[in-house]
């Protein structure tokens, strides 16, 4: 942990002074970068030289980017010296600086200015129109009040009322048509920063000097070091899945590579060169002031006479099982760690370049045992698909990322991979299996009235699962389905265990259920599904 200290002033100037010219140099190297979400933490280490107790130092670290945030800046020495606090000033570097982007960054501060104005202008005319309502009012009640007598003049009043009005609307109109300036102001600011965000990193007008005041304890080497925080930097997790079968069955035993990346991208204005790199997954953002609770607000409209049965959204994410079956795109990881963060270090020293390119950085390779099998969801895909089962062989969680995905050497796709645990299963899909031909069909829609006796009322639903074998081997399939689950005590949902095919595994509590069926070459076989929701007779129903 960086010590923060306070100190006068007075004290960095004496120390100041005492600096040889000789000791300035160049920004030191920078030791060690660790990279969150949105920003980076980096750290430059120089060695101070003490040749007496109670020697004062200086360790300068100059040319730093303008752009990182100078409340960040911390200083730490180790060995023989004491860090006594940071200074920082920015300074120009006019020889860096590009004609353009001088003229642009000119162009930027006048536009600047005349939106401070503008605003300035729109807080004016909003307290006008503020007072001259509040006249109008004025002027409305003393008019009842007058009303209440024989003395009414009531063309006096409307004329009072009429140029109040008058005068509003003149400054309202006014107020749109300068608040259309500030937003077209504000787009050609936008376009500016830009356009010098993209020339940052080439033409850099402005930098800032950094300086240690030290003060030496003994003599001897000191380290110091100074970090702090910059935006402009990011990563995301990646991941090649390569699954290699233990024979040339498609289902069976096997293994799994997963080799877990990352990819860096930065535009700090500043070259990582031959650096230390740690990836974390905390958001410094986040979890800085403690919370505090909102109002709560309950709003409602009276109750119909009769209480409404309505089908619920399908939890789809749950339903499909295997990572990758569903139509999801890959996307980059928004590093959802779900509140455990960590942090990830590189074994070896690598190079970013501030250039916002992506840098794609090997973090670890292991080797798991798994297994293939073949699995399809006929309610959402007609298809049987080849999934690998494992468990996360890491030590740490992986998260959500595009998955590349391999069987042996054949490249089958992208998929995206949600948060897993360590040690959790988890299942991958390796694509479609074209043998194989599934088709769903609803066989019972119907509504039973209540009977004589009776007061509840019945949906029954009926379905029916054929997958036929054109492959020329013996294959099992693993079948699985699902039936509502209710969470009102009034409705009760039944699995026809008598009508539905045996050999199921049935989950009551999720709705879950599966079948494992062998298929011999050329084999067709049916898999029936029957449930029945009880629900009572004075309810509406709106189901499908």
């Amino acid at each position: 942990m960086f010590k923060r200290m306070i100190f006068p002033a007075t004290l960095l100037l004496m120390i100041t002074s005492t600096v040889d010219a000789a000791e300035k140099q160049k920004a030191p190297s920078i030791a060690k970068v660790l990279v969150f979400n949105d920003r980076a933490q980096v750290t430059r280490v120089i060695k101070v030289n003490c040749t007496s107790a109670n020697e004062k130092h200086e360790a300068l670290f100059p040319s730093l980017p303008s752009v990182l945030d100078p409340r960040t800046l911390r200083a730490e020495a180790s060995g023989s010296a004491e860090a006594l606090g940071v200074m920082h000033k920015r300074v120009s570097s006019p020889e860096n600086i590009d004609s353009g982007v001088a003229s642009m960054q000119k162009k930027l501060k006048l536009l600047q200015e005349k939106v401070k104005e503008k605003n300035e202008h729109l807080q004016t005319m909003n307290e006008r129109i503020a007072r001259l309502r509040a006249y109008e009012q004025y002027y409305l009640a003393l008019f009842r009040e007058q009303a209440r007598t024989s003395n009414v003049e009531p063309k006096k009043w409307a004329e009072y009322l009429e140029s109040s009005t008058t005068e509003r609307m003149d400054t309202w109109r006014k107020k749109v048509a300068i608040q259309a300036e500030v937003r077209k102001l504000s787009r050609s600011i936008d376009v500016l920063n830009r356009k010098l965000g993209r020339l940052a990193s080439k033409n850099t007008k402005e930098a800032i000097d950094a300086s240690v005041a030290l003060i030496c304890r003994k003599p001897g080497e000191s380290r110091v070091q100074l970090s702090y925080v910059i935006g402009g930097a990011t990563w995301h997790p990646q991941y090649d899945i390569r699954y290699i079968p233990g024979g040339w069955s498609k289902t069976g035993k096997g293994h799994v590579e997963l080799t877990i990346a990352a990819i860096v991208q930065q535009s700090t204005g500043e070259d990582w060169d031959d650096t230390k790199l740690a990836l974390s997954t905390s958001k410094p953002r986040l979890g800085v002031e403690a919370p505090y609770p909102a109002p709560l607000i309950i709003n409602g409209n009276p109750a119909g006479k009769k209480k409404v049965l309505v089908e619920a959204v399908e939890s789809r994410d749950e339903l499909q099982g295997p990572a990758g079956l569903m139509d999801f795109g890959p996307t980059g990881a928004g590093l959802e760690d779900k509140g455990q963060s960590f942090t990830l270090s590189m074994k070896r020293r690598v190079t970013v370049k501030s250039d916002a390119r992506p840098y794609w950085m090997p973090i670890d390779v292991l080797t798991v045992k798994a297994s293939a099998k073949l699995v399809t969801i006929p309610k959402l895909k007609p298809y049987i698909y080849q999934l690998v089962s494992m468990h996360n062989p890491a030590p740490y969680p992986l998260l959500q990322g595009r998955a590349h995905v391999f069987r042996k050497d054949s490249y089958i796709g992208d998929i995206h991979l949600d948060y897993v645990a360590p040690g959790e299963p988890m299942e991958v899909s390796l694509g479609t299996d074209e043998e194989f031909e599934v088709k769903r069909t609803s066989l019972l829609h119907e509504r039973r009235r209540p009977g004589i006796f009776s007061s509840m009322k019945h949906l029954e639903r009926g379905y029916k699962i054929s997958l036929v074998n054109h492959s020329k081997n013996t294959r099992q399939i693993e079948v699985r389905e699902n039936i509502p689950v209710s969470k009102i005590e009034d409705v009760e949902v039944d699995l026809s265990r008598d009508k539905s095919t045996r050999g199921f595994k049935f989950d009551k509590y999720k709705g879950f259920i599966s079948w494992n069926v062998k298929l011999k070459s050329g084999d067709k076989k049916d898999i029936n599904l029957y449930y029945t929701i009880n629900l009572p007779k004075d309810w509406q129903v709106k189901i499908r």
